[in-house]
């Protein structure tokens, strides 16, 4: 079901039916992530200061998000946890920055920040140890 409405999404796509034609449904896993959190994020008076500071500051302000994937291999060479991540620069006029402001304030409880690109749609594990976003999925058309 996901594999056929996947390749539904991007059938006008050149590059991404020629990246999506390697591969079957036997390759691809979908995971979904709940977006309620039973892990609870703290810092300290001082650093929560700071960053409000930062985020108020005309400077690009840079976002990371780190992830890691566990695949299973029967080569001990191969490494069994994959890491990688991704970067958002948030400019100074970015509406996200003041968001994100209020939120760290605990002002307009429960809106959520959006941070496109900032986890990708899509990712490749491969064989070799990497993990990489696949460039011609994260748009359509």
């Amino acid at each position: 079901m996901h594999w056929e409405r996947i390749n539904s999404v991007y059938k006008r796509s050149r590059k991404a039916q020629t990246f999506l034609s390697s591969y079957s449904y036997q390759d691809v896993g979908v995971v979904q992530f709940s977006s309620h959190s039973t892990s609870i994020w703290t810092i300290s008076p001082p650093d929560l200061g700071s960053l409000i500071k930062e985020t108020q500051s005309e400077n690009p302000m840079t976002i990371k998000m780190d992830w890691s994937a566990l695949k299973i291999s029967t080569n001990p060479e191969e490494p069994s946890q994959l890491n990688s991540g991704t970067e958002v620069v948030l400019m100074p006029d970015d509406p996200n920055r003041q968001n994100l402001v209020n939120l760290l304030q605990n002002k307009d409880e429960g809106k959520p920040l959006y941070l496109k690109s900032i986890f990708p749609k899509f990712i490749k594990v491969t064989n070799r140890g990497t993990i990489n976003p696949i460039q011609m999925l994260m748009k359509t058309g």
